[in-house]
């Protein structure tokens, strides 16, 4: 059974089946500073990127002695893992729910993709319900990378990109490929829309801020001339762009 909602958080699978259940700087100072965590954010991405491929070659050189019968049995073990996760997301336990389909996937030797996909899928949801729309995004990208069997990743995913106002776009273009699937379907068509409107919305307040920051900029320059930014007005050029007039 699937709950059909635009949000894609709001069932986990079981099987091949659904259970219910800006900143703008205003100085140097805080430019430099933008641009400096910026830069730890990409340092630390490229690290949690090596760390987890080498994390991967230590796991399948692991694997490789492990027997068809043990294979089996961490399957299984996994699988009820899956099942105990399921269980506590119905009842709302997110965080329990999380740590299960964790443990399923450090549990299940790698070849089992297509549960591993499923395991991924419900970590988002849980991850969905937690607010944690990152991690969500990852879990996502993972199931949809191993060959999930439904589209219900990429509506997570969706969902989970439109509650960053830095990944809005990224959310229409998820959107986009699940009308293919569903051509006018109304709650992706709606996402849409909003996403749209809030891009519109963030991309005038960053106007806004930027305008306040350069008048900052420019006061510095004119005041030692007894002038300011007031003393001047925009005008819009016919064919697009602006020219600064002083004003009579």
């Amino acid at each position: 059974m699937e709950a059909n909602n635009s949000s894609g958080s709001n069932c986990v699978e079981s099987d091949d089946r659904e259970l219910n259940s800006d900143h703008m700087p205003g100085s140097s100072n805080d430019c430099e500073q933008d641009h400096e965590n910026k830069e730890k954010l990409r340092n630390q991405r490229v690290e949690d990127k090596e760390r987890k491929e080498k994390e991967l070659e230590a796991r399948k050189t692991r694997e490789v002695d492990l027997t068809p019968e043990k294979k089996e049995e961490l399957k299984e073990i996994a699988e009820n893992l899956k099942k105990d996760g399921n269980q506590d997301f119905g009842h709302g336990r997110f965080e329990e729910a999380e740590q299960k389909y964790t443990q399923a996937l450090e549990t299940s030797p790698l070849e089992f993709v297509e549960l591993r996909a499923i395991y991924f899928s419900n970590r988002a949801a849980a991850r969905i319900k937690l607010e944690k729309w990152k991690d969500a995004v990852e879990d996502c990208t993972e199931a949809i990378e191993t060959g999930h069997a439904n589209e219900k990743p990429l509506e997570r995913r969706a969902h989970a990109y439109s509650q960053m106002d830095d990944t809005l776009e990224q959310s229409i273009e998820d959107y986009k490929k699940l009308l293919e699937k569903k051509p006018n379907h109304r709650p992706f068509v709606e996402a849409i829309s909003k996403c749209e409107a809030r891009i519109a919305e963030r991309n005038e307040k960053l106007k806004t801020e930027m305008m306040d920051t350069l008048k900052k900029l420019g006061n510095l320059v004119l005041n030692p001339f007894g002038l300011s930014t007031n003393n001047f007005e925009m005008v819009q050029q016919p064919g697009g762009g602006y020219s600064i007039n002083m004003k009579k």
